[in-house]
């Protein structure tokens, strides 16, 4: 789940506000705050709602919504640990 601050699509259109109804009017379960990671619908960063790839709608009139470019983070997770002197 993408809970990040990316807030433009693959073609570099600027994603619209998920609390905005302009000029996409966005679908009620789409906007539902329970339905967001954070639970926050005031920014425009793109999401994985309904496990779907990080999108957003956008502020082009002429596209309703479109996905985000998300670099991937590696699939090691590297642990520092501090060594017991």
């Amino acid at each position: 789940m993408y809970a990040g601050n990316v807030n433009t699509t693959e073609s570099f259109r600027t994603c619209m506000r998920w609390d905005a109804e302009t000029p996409h009017k966005p679908r009620a379960d789409i906007v539902d705050p329970n339905n967001h990671p954070d639970g926050d619908i005031h920014h425009n960063h793109c999401r994985t709602l309904y496990n779907v790839e990080p999108w957003c709608y956008t502020t082009d009139t002429d596209e309703r919504w479109e996905f985000c470019n998300i670099q991937e983070c590696s699939k090691y997770i590297v642990f520092r640990v501090a060594h017991p002197l």
